[in-house]
């Protein structure tokens, strides 16, 4: 199996063993130019060893699996979405039937996170990128949630 790696605005790589769990960072600076298709070789100090896709965003996303609901700000449309993914500056949903949204749009987007608390969050976001019923948006505020983020550290 391919893991996917963070690698931050710095270069900074995180690895984690998906044997035994540990984490660390490496500057991947000096490779950057050399790595082909964005692919490199991780050894774990357990002796696991995997290719890995180096994986470049702002902020590390978590895969979900979460049901709410969306409104559009202008025309008031509403329906339901599946939320597939989620980090601290965004989100990719799946919306339950074809609608006509477009890049530029803004959603409020409303679900409970599938932490202990059922943490939930309201927010306003930009569509960045329409793929059939798949759309990706950006927060309109990175303010720091607290909540969010702690749900994002965990496993």
């Amino acid at each position: 199996m391919v893991e996917k790696v963070f690698v931050n605005s710095e270069n900074i790589a995180t690895f984690k063993c998906p044997v035994c769990a540990t984490s660390w960072e490496k500057d991947l600076s000096q490779l950057t130019d050399s790595l082909k298709n964005n692919r490199i070789k991780i050894n774990c100090p357990c002796g696991f060893s995997s290719p890995a896709i180096l994986e470049k965003r702002r902020h590390p996303r978590k895969t979900t699996d979460l049901t709410g609901a969306f409104m559009h700000d202008r025309s008031k449309r509403r329906g339901i979405i599946y939320v597939k993914n989620i980090s601290k500056s965004g989100v990719g949903i799946k919306l339950s039937a074809e609608q006509f949204i477009h890049a530029g749009d803004r959603l409020l987007l409303k679900f409970d996170l599938d932490d202990q608390e059922k943490t939930f969050l309201n927010k306003e976001a930009v569509v960045k990128h329409v793929e059939g019923n798949f759309l990706g948006l950006e927060f309109c505020e990175f303010r720091n949630d607290d909540r969010l983020e702690s749900y994002l550290r965990e496993k």
